[in-house]
């Protein structure tokens, strides 16, 4: 049986087209994973924990936890370019992405406050982020096992530019419904205030999650194995 990476064309090292190409077959084919080759499942996408750390100093200033959380629809994820992967590990890879839509579903506990309302709440989430443009860059080192070179990635930039956020927080002030409903409400029409706001916090667990993904899975395989 051929390693899956053996039945794809394989691209030179640095060519933007073959690579996107490549990038977007994978997505296509193996979204589901294969465990046997350390490629998680990306559709769902099964996050046990990720903890937003709160901006005392900002407007809207929340902890907030989200526990046994699936991402739905990176299977629809198109690539647009993949930069960089250069033989010697060199200069930045960038993956450039639109994301026709993207469900999170799962626990959320909050608390904190948004401009000059208070949240407080633990229940069932759901949050939809619609039309997305995601731009996920790293540098790459290498890491030497067995006699071959692995890459390493480090020092991530993630940035993700959404049309639309849909939230939807059960259970908000222990359950009163109509605090919860006028929340709810307000996230929804001032989320691209909010995002601005709290973007930074947002999506830095969310790059760590991808980059130990990443790294999980080029620790198992040398780095030339993918290349012509």
């Amino acid at each position: 049986m051929l390693c899956y990476y053996q039945a794809l064309q394989k691209c030179k090292n640095g060519d933007s087209a073959c690579l996107t190409k490549i990038g977007n077959e994978i997505l296509e084919k193996y979204y589901e994973g294969l465990p046997e080759y350390h490629l998680v499942p990306l559709d769902p996408l099964h996050i046990k924990k990720m903890i937003f750390e709160r901006d005392v100093h900002g407007p809207v200033s929340i902890d907030v936890t989200l526990t046994d959380v699936d991402l739905i629809g990176f299977k629809n994820m198109k690539f647009t370019a993949i930069k960089g992967f250069q033989a010697d590990l060199s200069g930045r890879t960038e993956l450039i992405a639109t994301i026709p839509e993207l469900r999170l579903k799962g626990h959320y506990k909050i608390d904190g406050q948004i401009l000059v309302l208070p949240i407080k709440g633990e229940g069932d989430m759901e949050i939809v982020i619609s039309g997305a443009q995601s731009n996920y860059s790293f540098d790459m080192k290498p890491n030497e096992k067995k006699g071959k070179i692995h890459a390493v990635v480090e020092h991530v930039k993630f940035n993700i530019e959404p049309d639309q956020i849909k939230f939807r927080l059960d259970n908000l002030f222990n359950g009163d419904k109509t605090l919860g409903d006028n929340i709810n409400l307000f996230l929804n029409e001032n989320w691209r205030e909010l995002y601005a706001e709290t973007k930074t916090n947002l999506l830095k667990p969310s790059s760590i999650v991808m980059k130990n993904i990443i790294n999980s899975f080029l620790d198992n395989h040398p780095y030339e194995h993918f290349f012509e």
